[in-house]
């Protein structure tokens, strides 16, 4: 196992001893001096343990005895001196070749023996320390042993964007970083597989504070959900529909860690916090014993269905109810017009295609996406086809709309308002995206429409550079 080196603090009170009524290793007790108390154990020091092993003998009766092996914090100082010590009578009750063997497992000096009741009752604090693979080969004991597979990732939350918060919040959980597991079935039996989540925490001047202090750390946790092979991303109906096959306790501290034991089938980790729109980074880590395979769940940076050509190529113009009317009005216009006369034209019918008035900005932004020549100026039989890119757009909206004609959603709205208007982006352009035309977590319709022209301007060389660069 990649546990090991596992360091536990004396914490317990010892009314017995006349001198020290507690020893504690995190100060509980009033002196903050080392103390050696009467059964050899010292008070504020860190053991570890080094071994484990279950003896029988006509001593102890026929129940099995629980031994753990432990070394003390410096050498011939602080050994336990009751039972299953290095002198005491537990020793005669096992056979020779037994008590031979565990008598040389002790070899390091500082080593001793105790029962695992002893040890329960005079120690409260384990803290255990991760053995990594890169650390895999400096462990002897663990060289001859297959060594675990790990998977590193460094992200973070971010509020509107990705930044969910736990399972009971269904309408933003699925927003959470997701890393998708599979365990082949060629992999024989079941997988051992150790999830950890470490988040991020650094010291900050406080305003008005002398000093510096930490930053509060967040209730962190994970769900894991079984999923099936081809679904390639955790949605929103998918979370209300489906309960996790397990969440851990959501707690405040650096690191949350689990053990699982999993088939061989594919699973969906989710980093989370235990509320919605809480800022922060973490260090995502995920160690399996058998052959998987773990990604990261991303989308790639695509149209996956063109509003325009579709419309070219069917021949298709605006709405039936609307187009006498706006092929009479563009008759009153000359045969290129620029963004001010685009915006008197799509106020005059503003209602058929836009949940709220146009700007002014909407316009030249609409206009870039016929305006091949960069003049600033569209031929006018380009307008049906920008209306009936924007009637097709508003109805995408209001799928998500908050209340009826608010023209307004939340930003975690915006990959499925990009995916029924037939667009899919990255992580990396999605944050962007939320960053730069959402505002308090809320996307207006107008600034939904933006992000989509900066999708189209982009799309003959649609990747993460360019659009970035657009956005």
């Amino acid at each position: 196992m990649w546990f090991s080196r596992t360091r536990i603090f004396v914490d317990k009170e010892l009314s017995k001893n006349p001198g020290t009524s507690c020893a504690g290793g995190y100060g509980h007790h009033p002196s903050k001096q080392r103390l050696r108390l009467r059964n050899g154990l010292l008070t504020r020091s860190a053991y570890s343990v080094t071994g484990l092993a279950r003896v029988r003998g006509t001593a102890v009766g026929i129940h099995e005895v629980a031994l753990v092996r432990l070394r003390a914090p410096s050498s011939g100082a602080g050994e336990w001196t009751g039972a299953w010590s290095e002198r005491s009578w537990e020793w005669d009750g096992l056979t020779p070749g037994d008590r031979e063997m565990l008598a040389g497992r002790c070899k390091d000096k500082g080593e001793f023996w105790m029962s695992f009741d002893d040890f329960s009752r005079h120690f409260t604090q384990l803290d255990l320390v991760h053995i990594g693979p890169d650390d895999w080969m400096l462990e002897g004991a663990l060289r001859s042993k297959q060594p675990w597979r790990a998977v590193l990732a460094r992200r973070r939350w971010r509020a509107g964007y990705n930044a969910g918060g736990g399972p009971q919040y269904t309408d933003t959980t699925a927003m959470n970083p997701q890393f998708h597991v599979q365990i082949p079935r060629s992999a024989g039996g079941k997988c051992h597989v150790v999830v950890s989540v470490t988040q991020y925490y650094e010291t900050a001047p406080v305003e008005g504070s002398k000093g510096r202090r930490l930053r509060p750390l967040h209730a962190i946790g994970f769900a894991v959900y079984e999923v099936p092979p081809s679904l390639p991303r955790l949605s929103t109906h998918i979370v209300q529909e489906q309960k996790p096959l397990d969440v851990t306790n959501h707690s405040v501290a650096r690191e949350v860690v689990t053990f699982f034991t999993l088939p061989p089938g594919d699973y969906i980790v989710v980093p989370q916090t235990n509320i919605p729109n809480l800022d922060g980074k973490f260090l995502l880590r995920i160690f399996t014993d058998e052959h998987s395979n773990i990604w990261e769940v991303n989308d790639d940076n695509m149209i996956i269905r063109n509003i325009a050509m579709e419309f070219m190529e069917e021949q298709h113009s605006v709405a039936s109810d609307g187009k006498s009317s706006i092929t009479k009005l563009l008759t009153r216009y000359p045969r290129e017009i620029d963004a001010s006369q685009f915006q008197k034209i799509l106020k005059a019918h503003w209602k058929q295609y836009l949940l709220e008035k146009p700007s002014l900005e909407l316009c030249m932004s609409l206009i870039m996406l016929r305006d091949y020549n960069i003049s600033g100026r569209i031929n006018v039989s380009d307008i049906p086809l920008l209306l009936h890119m924007l009637q097709f757009w508003r109805l995408a909206f209001q799928k998500f709309e908050r209340s009826h004609n608010s023209a307004k959603t939340s930003s975690y709205n915006l990959r499925s308002l990009l995916w029924e208007a037939g667009c899919t982006v990255s992580n990396k352009v999605l944050e962007c995206l939320v960053l730069r035309f959402a505002k308090n977590r809320v996307l207006t319709s107008e600034n939904y429409v933006m992000s989509l022209v900066r999708l189209y301007l982009a799309h003959d060389d649609f990747n993460d550079d360019i659009l970035l660069r657009e956005i």
